[in-house]
This record gives structure tokens, C-alpha cells and sequence, in this order.
């Protein structure tokens, strides 16, 4: 990413990041309480992920929030 909102975009990607890690591992927790096996590999996760890959070719910070969002507001989470 590049640009004059580097910073604060890194900033808020990274605080998306954590709270998709804190999810992510509340699910993992819950499903080993239940006596099952977290499979939390990178390659389990990829390989029954229905996400679209990432775009990797975009610098611009926008582009780059507009990707995110997107894969965001597809995703079917119930929270709270």
C-alpha cells in the first residue's frame, strides 16, 4: 500500500486483523469445548474458504480499503 494515508490505513487494517484474530480464536476455543479438533491450519483455512482471493496488484490505499470492505460485508457473520 502506498500513499499519504499509509499510516492510518496500516492502523485500521491492523486493528481489523485483530479483531477477526480474537473471532477466530473464541470459535476455535468453543469448538474444542464442544470435543471437537480446531483445524486451524493456513492450509485447511484456505482450502474451505469461499472468500475471492485477495487483489495483490493494488498499491492505492483506496483500492485497497474498497477490497476489504467488500470481502467484509460478504462474509455472513452474526455477532453479539
Amino acid at each position: 500500500m502506498k500513499g499519504p494515508h499509509f499510516i492510518g490505513l496500516h492502523e485500521l487494517f491492523d486493528k481489523i486483523a485483530g479483531e477477526v484474530e480474537e473471532y477466530v480464536d473464541m470459535i476455535a476455543e468453543r469448538i474444542v469445548q464442544l470435543g471437537g479438533i480446531a483445524e486451524g491450519t493456513v492450509r485447511v483455512s484456505a482450502g474451505r474458504s469461499r472468500l475471492d482471493e485477495y487483489p495483490l496488484a493494488i498499491a492505492d490505499g483506496a483500492a485497497h480499503v474498497a477490497a476489504v470492505a467488500q470481502t467484509l460485508s460478504r462474509l455472513d457473520v452474526k455477532c453479539g
